[in-house]
């Protein structure tokens, strides 16, 4: 999904995916448009280092996007206080730990975004999962044998 969404942003404006773990999936980054900046920060599975955070907040700090989009609700607390990202929620009952530090937040549909303001009153706005048709494959339809 992610993929299909800078693909089509690139079309009409700068974008740049940063990837702070080092665990990559190499045929969605090849799927990647070339005109996406793809910004890798290296940080090891399961390591405790907090460089990979450090070079994040330094390219937020010295680029200064417009907008920063996040997928994990964790990340505010890696950023430093004044960077508010927009988070994208996909699913029920998630934590609003770091909600506070948001700039707004997008649910997948109604029912999400109902769920999210049952924790509180929080900017929320709903943009219904996208998905390119044209990319799904038709399932072949296989004959029964008795």
């Amino acid at each position: 999904m992610l993929v299909d969404i800078v693909n089509e942003q690139c079309k009409v404006d700068d974008v740049t995916v940063c990837i702070i773990n080092d665990s990559l999936n190499t045929e969605l980054l090849n799927s990647i448009d070339s005109r996406v900046a793809v910004v890798k920060l290296g940080r090891k599975p399961g390591s405790l280092s907090f460089i990979p955070f450090v070079k994040l907040n330094c390219y937020i700090w010295r680029h200064r996007p417009e907008v920063i989009h996040i997928h994990n609700w964790q990340t505010p607390r890696i950023l430093l206080p004044w960077i508010k990202p927009f988070f994208t929620v996909h699913g029920m009952g998630r934590p609003a730990t770091y909600y506070k530090r948001l700039k707004g937040i997008i649910a997948i549909s109604e029912d999400v975004k109902e769920d999210v303001l049952q924790r509180g009153d929080y900017p929320v706005v709903v943009i219904p999962n996208s998905i390119v048709i044209k990319q799904i494959k038709q399932k072949i339809k296989l004959e029964r044998k008795e």
